[in-house]
């Protein structure tokens, strides 16, 4: 295991490393949030608090000779937001090709063909979850989720001196694994995760824990 949770990431997600992403909204949480997800799976990202900012970055970026992969947009901000930001994004030539991401909320729902007339790729509903953001990234990059299974416990690291606590994960998804493991990690404690009820009970009796987190769901 390694310091940083960048650098104790698994690469199962790898083949999103070096993508470069925009995020166009004007909470700055939101935005950090956002952009630490996808940072955790390798994708190198730039934000923005306005929508005129984000067309500015979109065309200086394309001039540049490195698009962007894809955008998020957010459809509540001041100023140009959401599908307008989409029509203006989508009527330039330099910009036209990117795909968008559209995040709104339950009560801003578009109907299909405006989102469509508006060039919006994709949507995804506000809260947003981790593996949802990354499962749309995937799917909007033609991308797949890894479909592997196996418990991954980590072993003993005699260079590392753990003071937080060590922790086991029972999570049977792939991508809520990685999101848990790079928050965990990073802020210190040892983590080791399988994904099945039947390698939790394994785990806890062969090693001491802190903390068990357990998903309800587990095969």
């Amino acid at each position: 295991l390694c310091d940083d949770g960048l650098a104790a990431l698994p690469t199962p997600l790898s083949e999103l490393g070096g993508v470069r992403a925009l995020i166009v909204g004007s909470n700055a949480t939101s935005r950090l949030m956002l952009g630490e997800t996808l940072a955790a799976v390798g994708v190198s990202v730039d934000e923005v608090s306005t929508g005129e900012a984000g067309l500015l970055l979109l065309k200086q970026f394309v001039a540049e000779r490195r698009p962007f992969a894809f955008a998020l947009l957010d459809d509540d901000m001041p100023g140009l937001a959401g599908v307008r930001l989409a029509e203006a994004i989508r009527v330039d030539p330099a910009t036209r090709h990117t795909p968008l991401i559209l995040m709104t909320s339950i009560k801003q729902r578009r109907e299909a063909v405006q989102l469509q007339v508006a060039g919006i790729t994709t949507t995804l509903t506000k809260p947003i979850l981790a593996s949802r953001l990354i499962e749309t990234v995937s799917s909007v990059l033609g991308q797949t989720l890894p479909d592997t299974k196996e418990p991954r416990l980590a072993g003993p690291d005699p260079s590392k001196q753990w003071v937080r606590g060590r922790i086991l994960l029972a999570e049977d998804n792939d991508v809520n694994q990685m999101v848990v493991e790079w928050f965990l990690q990073g802020a210190g404690f040892r983590l080791d995760i399988v994904s099945t009820g039947r390698d939790a009970l394994k785990a806890l009796e062969s090693a001491c824990y802190d903390v068990l987190l357990l998903d309800v769901q587990l095969p």
